[in-house]
């Protein structure tokens, strides 16, 4: 998708004393309505930890609601940091 943010889709995961723990990655699959409207969902995980050859796969439903009406003043600064209040 032209113009979308990239991420790495795999992620070497250390522990607090910096040494390699394991590996994680991530699915995604395109959503895309028409013209107007596109979406990437992340629908797979897995963890691969090499010191003790064992991996793990997580996944996600294949069905997303996505609410596209949102009124734009629920992302204001005032209203992210009063959330917890």
């Amino acid at each position: 998708m032209p113009g979308a943010a990239r991420t790495s889709p795999w992620k070497l995961v250390h522990n607090r004393a910096g040494e390699y723990f394991y590996t994680a990655a991530c699915g995604y699959h395109f959503v895309k309505n028409d013209e107007t409207w596109h979406s990437v969902y992340p629908n797979l995980v897995i963890g691969v930890n090499d010191k003790i050859n064992r991996a793990v796969l997580g996944g996600h439903d294949q069905s997303s609601f996505v609410e596209r009406n949102l009124d734009p003043g629920y992302f204001s600064l005032r209203t992210l940091t009063h959330m917890s209040d």
